[in-house]
């Protein structure tokens, strides 16, 4: 290559890189134009407001808008949005409030104040927006612009919730709510008490007057009868009204445990068929009631109740045993009727066996009726012979009742319903074939069920032809065994009750052998099902009768249709 043609290449690579720094200069260049340069010359939102917000108090957010771009700007508007929880001061029911402002200079600020009053203290923060939408001249498009102002929310009135972390079942304790006004304000506050309805108290919501800077405190006494070891909680919303308007000011809960008593009260469902207390409609309920004293005292004057709670107990035909007396659902057994109950010394138990019938059926009126649960509360009281302490234990027994599971098998020879077309003959002969539909009808009553199997056998002589319908699950056949399974995942409580059951269909072919010469042949052995009750807990079975050709279920075919001719 010659020297001359050396020193064009050379040139021209040099003007190449020139060229790529250019570019990449004023890359750099338009980058900062855009994204820091740029950013300084849009129209900016800021905030003006007091440094704290009290609740109740009417205090000024201010909006600042600032035109800081190169352009004129139209139609400014200029809006804020308010949280729940708050409003503007003049009371009107607006969440959002819009001023314009017009024509903005370059360079110029608007400010548009608007005054707030914050009404609960449901959230220690209150988040506002302020949105503002202008046309540049430069453009025939609308832009916005929108930023969210946190102010921190303080609480005129501090409340505290004082109680227990502990009580024994049926003892008296004193809890506390402690009130102190820290606003220049004075207050009429109520209080509203949210508790177990097991829990009782002298509580009173007030009114009561604070006057600004006060500090007080109100007293009640409460007892809760609720099962050992159990927790419940108290919740105390306070209102305050000032100058002719309420306001949520706060809202405090606090857990109390009962923890056991030396007067022991246990209950066990004996027959339950599962961990879960699964037990079933129309079985008898056999509870073991035992009281216990476990302490060093003698407890004189026992007394024993025991309520039944559930529309599936047959109150009617419970049996009270010598003792004890039936009264609204509720037995009592007393150391007046009982004489075993006038004293219990320390380590001593009674026992009290009780059986309460369930009814066999359930009462379906729509889908969501499902998921039953009976329930025995039981109650004792004595008093402690040496200091006259009274004493109360609580349990509570739930049992679970089984749902019901059926199935029903029918064929049919002329099943033009479903579909499928049957060939053959009746009567049957010997010999030759003739075609069956089985159909399978599945519900579930009271409770879902999972993993749902539906199985039978062909008898000898039947045969499946493959034709089938099954809309829900899966129907396969284990030509080993000659069984037929239908699979279902899950079948939803009341499905055949409150609406149609599952059904699966498939045709067998039926082809007589000479041994069934004047009967009925045998088409499907007894069908069975199994399924997981996805409520009480346990595995449900249920099974339906056998099918011959007898054909009982085809209203088309008559009673001597069925029968094998040679």
């Amino acid at each position: 290559m010659s020297p001359m043609r050396k020193d064009k290449i050379r040139i021209l690579i040099l003007i190449k890189k020139i060229l790529f720094a250019a570019v990449g200069i004023a890359a750099v260049f338009i980058a900062y134009e855009l994204f820091f340069a740029g950013a300084s010359r849009r129209p900016v939102i800021a905030f003006e407001a007091p440094k704290n917000v009290v609740l109740g108090d009417i205090f000024p957010l201010t909006v600042v808008f600032t035109n800081n771009s190169e352009v004129l700007l139209r139609n400014v508007e200029v809006s804020l949005s308010v949280p729940d929880g708050a409003m503007f001061s003049d009371g009107k029911n607006e969440v959002r409030r819009m001023r314009e402002a017009g024509t903005m200079d370059v360079g110029e600020v608007y400010k548009e104040t608007f005054n707030i009053r914050v009404l609960d203290a449901a959230s220690v923060e209150k988040t506002f927006e302020a949105n503002v939408s202008y046309l540049p001249a430069t453009l025939n498009k609308s832009l916005n612009v929108s930023k969210d102002f946190i102010a921190a929310v303080e609480k005129p009135v501090k409340v505290t919730l004082v109680v227990p972390k502990e009580v024994m079942a049926g003892e008296e304790f004193n809890w506390l709510i402690d009130y102190e006004n820290t606003s220049d304000k004075d207050w009429t506050l109520s209080f509203d008490l949210t508790a177990s309805k097991d829990f009782s108290s002298d509580f009173s919501n007030g009114p009561v007057n604070i006057k600004a800077g006060e500090k007080e405190e109100v007293a009640f006494k409460g007892s809760a009868s609720l099962p050992d070891m159990s927790v419940f909680n108290l919740r105390v919303e306070t209102k305050g009204r000032l100058e002719g308007r309420d306001y949520v000011l706060d809202d405090s809960s606090a857990d109390i445990g009962i923890k056991a008593s030396p007067l022991s009260l246990k209950i066990n469902l004996v027959n339950a068929e599962s961990a879960d207390s699964g037990v079933n409609p129309g079985s008898v309920l056999k509870y073991h009631l035992t009281c216990g004293n476990f302490s060093d005292e003698v407890f004189k004057n026992v007394i024993i109740k025991a309520s039944f709670k559930g529309s599936m107990y047959d109150l009617s035909k419970i049996a009270v045993a010598e003792g004890g007396s039936l009264n609204a659902g509720t037995i009592f057994w007393n150391y007046a009727t009982d004489p075993n109950l006038a004293a219990l010394d320390p380590g001593e138990a009674r026992g009290i066996d009780i059986e309460v019938p369930l009814k066999p059926d359930y009462s379906i009126r729509q889908a969501s009726d499902k998921n039953f649960t009976v329930t025995m509360a039981a109650q004792a009281e004595a008093t402690v012979a040496s200091t006259g302490l009274k004493l109360k234990s609580v349990i509570v027994s739930d049992a679970k009742l089984i749902g019901i599971l059926k199935v029903r098998p029918e064929v049919y020879f002329r099943d033009a319903a479903s579909g499928i077309v049957n060939s053959g003959s009746l009567p049957l002969r010997v010999g030759a074939p003739t075609d069956f539909t089985i159909h399978w009808f599945l519900s579930s009553e009271a409770t879902d069920m999972s993993n749902v199997e539906v199985r039978a056998v062909l008898p000898v002589g039947v045969a499946l032809t493959g034709s089938q319908k099954v809309a829900v699950g899966e129907l396969n056949y284990d030509a080993l065994s000659k069984e037929v399974v239908w699979r279902i995942p899950k079948i939803l409580a009341n499905t055949g009750i409150a609406d149609k059951p599952l059904e699966a269909i498939f045709q067998i072919r039926a082809t007589p052998i000479d041994e069934f010469t004047g009967s009925y042949m045998p088409l499907l052995r007894e069908t069975k099902v199994s399924a997981a009750d996805d409520f009480a807990g346990v595995a449900v079975s249920a099974s339906g009768v056998p099918l011959n050709s007898s054909l009982t279920g085809d209203s088309t075919t008559g009673p001597l249709d069925g029968l094998v001719r040679e």
